[in-house]
């Protein structure tokens, strides 16, 4: 930015009187324009910085959350492949770090796409953070709602069969078509649900909430 300013003031010391004096009136103007752009800029970079920090602080007390609620390790929770909110600001801290020595180096354009990236890499973090909040929420719902409805299912599996049977003993099978399969098919869809609820258990209980809840 310096050496745009120094460019700025030297075509500005060129031509007549008069038309050195618009020149060094529009010159002026110029270099407070860039001036107002440079602090505008390092203000958003320390701004960033500052943002970073917190969604740094954020992540800590959803892990301790986290902790209390499943008596899992804090630094086992939020860090599945892909998902970790700490991976995520890292790159955001670097993209960050970039802005800051394209604006002292007058690159303008460089700057303002790090910025970009590090704003893109800062909002992953910050939505992956609550996600595991959310997670965590949305596994105790389900399971007791799991609870619930597998309760129901298996108590009338027995009824209905007893009922099946005397379809297809008082009908001939032309007549009842696949009907025959209905329990058995029920009973395969509820040991299918019970091997899902078992693989949530189990990334619940490895602390990878985001696919317990998948």
């Amino acid at each position: 930015l310096s050496e745009e300013a120094d460019a700025i003031a030297v075509g500005a010391a060129k031509g007549s009187v008069a038309e050195r004096t618009a020149k060094l009136s529009e010159a002026f103007a110029d270099i407070e324009r860039l001036a107002a752009a440079a602090l505008s800029a390092a203000e958003a970079v320390a701004g960033i910085f500052n943002r970073i920090s917190q969604a740094a602080a954020d992540v800590v007390k959803a892990r301790e959350k986290l902790s209390q609620a499943t008596g899992l390790p804090a630094d086992r929770l939020l860090t599945e492949k892909g998902h970790n909110p700490s991976e995520f600001l890292d790159s955001a801290r670097a993209a960050a770090a970039k802005t800051a020595d394209f604006l002292s180096e007058g690159k303008v354009e460089e700057a303002q796409r790090s910025y970009a990236e590090a704003q893109s890499q800062l909002q992953h973090a910050v939505l992956l953070t609550q996600e595991g909040l959310d997670a965590l929420a949305a596994y105790s719902s389900s399971q007791a709602s799991y609870a619930t409805e597998a309760q129901r299912l298996q108590g009338l599996l027995p009824e209905r069969r007893t009922i099946l049977n005397s379809i297809v003993g008082d009908f001939a099978p032309s007549a009842i078509g696949s009907i025959a399969g209905n329990i058995q098919n029920a009973e395969t869809a509820i040991a299918q649900a019970a091997a899902l609820h078992q693989e949530a258990k189990s990334a619940f209980g490895d602390g990878r909430l985001l696919e317990a809840t998948r």
